[in-house]
């Protein structure tokens, strides 16, 4: 924008950039006066609108700019002649921009909060670290000058462009939420080695599905329905089906009213005391990936030819298609999807047991002892493993130590739990263990205690319990070292000849027989 001088000696704005002859004193006091407002106007209003409208911290106005310009006219209108020359400079100082700043507020600490569809369940981590917002780097430039007289004058349009450049800069820096998240989580205030809440980080693929696009137009489907108890096989049960819907093509169902799933899942990842509401089985669709309905006679009005699987017949299915690694693939995701959900705050929550016994504390270290009781079937193992297994059966003081010892885990608490029943302080393979003085074995019974069996620094386990070998794929999906399930003796010490690398043998019918999960 600039003034030049018609034979009227009246300036008037001509629109092209010209020149600004001289004039009497009181015409330039006006022309600096309008300069200067134009150069407020203009850079108040772009750095105001680009910037802030970005909400990006930091970001420059041009109100200094406008102070000093109309200091300059103040001086001009009062000084006298001598102080009106024939070429007149207004310095344009882009630093007075750069600090004069607009203020945001400063981001909130960010809780990092796994939620369900519906908002209202569980949580990823008990205390990750908050994220510190970035710093705003301040903005650069060089001074614009403009000059009278002869020589072009382009104020606002030099002002103006340097407002953009300034809000461009800053806008571009990185923002709170860009920092990278925390290398874990927290579940019960104990670490663990993976970050739930980034699927990408997993050191196994996210398989939320087995199918790339949902057979939702099959007629078939399966359904799992209410029916008595069946131990803790019945975990087992639902994976299975699921597995045989791959197998189908189509979609699984569960009835709300099939206790045997329903009165697994919810102490384990919710609490004794949890009350299923609405935001639950919407949790539990999403995580398993079926379709849960309020009953049989319900599910029969949706027209599938349903295959009906109880709690007996869930355990005794197998898919004859799935791969070894895929299976293992989707059973890591539902696992680290469920302890994404658990419920770690109010009565009766999953972490009470941990809690109770100082667990949560930093630095506390404990182990978890699974004692075997008599099995059948422990003969059995031998003869799909490959493996003598009768040391980790027996659960005796020495084999225990041998595991232990070397992991510098003797002088911390040892919790025990028995397979399938209430700890029995009478028998042998208990008694042993409470009345050896280098095991520190704590009184409490923690049976059925999930997070605290999968949560320990070190789970010692029985290789022909189905929960023991549960507990072991969860603490592999999870990325928790120490768990000895599957032993096999390397020197003077018991260790498990599975580890992170080979897991997949839990998920391999061909080594692992009856007791594939």
């Amino acid at each position: 924008m600039v003034l030049v001088k018609p034979p009227s000696r009246n300036y008037q704005y001509l629109g092209p950039p010209g020149s600004i002859p001289r004039g009497n004193k009181l015409g330039r006091c006006w022309l600096f006066a309008i300069l200067a407002i134009c150069v407020y106007t203009l850079g108040r209003s772009r750095s105001y609108h680009e910037g802030v409208r970005g909400a990006t911290p930091g970001l420059s106005t041009a109100a200094s700019n406008a102070t000093v310009a109309a200091a300059d006219v103040n001086n001009i209108a009062t000084t006298g002649e001598e102080n009106v020359t024939q070429d007149h400079t207004v310095a344009v100082d882009e630093e007075n921009v750069a600090n004069e700043t607009v203020t945001a507020p400063k981001p909130a600490s960010v809780n990092v909060v796994k939620q369900s569809k519906a908002g209202k369940i569980g949580k990823v981590v008990d205390n990750p670290p908050s994220r510190a917002p970035a710093s705003t780097p301040p903005s650069s430039g060089s001074k614009v000058i403009a000059a009278a007289g002869e020589e072009k004058v382009s104020h606002a349009d030099s002002v103006a462009e340097k407002a953009d450049n300034a809000a461009t800069e800053i806008a571009s820096a990185p923002t709170p939420d860009s920092t990278p998240p925390s290398s874990g989580s927290k579940i019960c205030q104990r670490d663990i080695p993976i970050d739930l809440s980034d699927h990408t980080k997993w050191p196994t693929p996210y398989t939320p599905s087995y199918f790339d696009k949902e057979p939702a137009d099959s007629e078939d489907g399966v359904l799992l329905v209410r029916d008595g108890p069946y131990g803790n096989t019945l975990i087992i049960g639902i994976f299975h089906s699921i597995d045989l819907a791959y197998d189908k093509k189509c979609l699984v169902y569960i009835t709300k009213d099939a206790s045997w799933v329903w009165n697994l899942l919810t102490p384990w990842f919710y609490g004794v005391d949890y009350i299923r509401h609405d935001a639950f089985w919407e949790t539990m669709e999403e995580v398993l990936n079926v379709t849960i309905v309020d009953n049989e006679t319900v599910a029969n009005t949706l027209g599938k030819k349903f295959i009906r699987i109880g709690s007996r017949a869930g355990y005794g299915v197998r898919s004859q298609t799935l791969n070894v690694t895929t299976m293992r693939n989707r059973r890591d995701t539902i696992f680290r999807q469920l302890f994404q959900h658990s419920r770690t705050e109010g009565d009766g929550n999953v972490c009470s047991n941990i809690i109770s016994h100082g667990m949560d504390k930093p630095g506390a270290k404990y182990s978890v002892i699974d004692i075997p009781g008599p099995n059948p079937w422990n003969a059995r193992l031998h003869e799909f493993t490959g493996h003598n297994h009768t040391e980790a059966f027996e659960m005796k003081p020495d084999y225990v130590k041998s595991i232990l010892e070397p992991l510098q885990m003797l002088d911390h608490p040892v919790f025990l739990e028995m397979t399938n029943s209430d700890l029995d302080p009478n028998r042998d393979e208990v008694k042993r263990l409470i009345q050896d003085p280098s095991i520190k074995t704590q009184e409490d019974d923690i049976t059925n205690d999930l997070h605290m069996a999968v949560l320990a620094d070190v789970y010692v386990g029985n290789p022909a319990s189905h929960w023991s070998l549960m507990v072991a794929r969860m603490r592999y999906a999870l990325g928790i070292k120490n768990t000895f399930v599957l032993t096999e003796k390397n020197g003077n010490n018991w260790v498990s000849y599975i580890d992170d690398t080979n897991y997949l043998e839990l998920y391999d019918e061909s080594k692992i027989g009856p007791w594939l999960g």
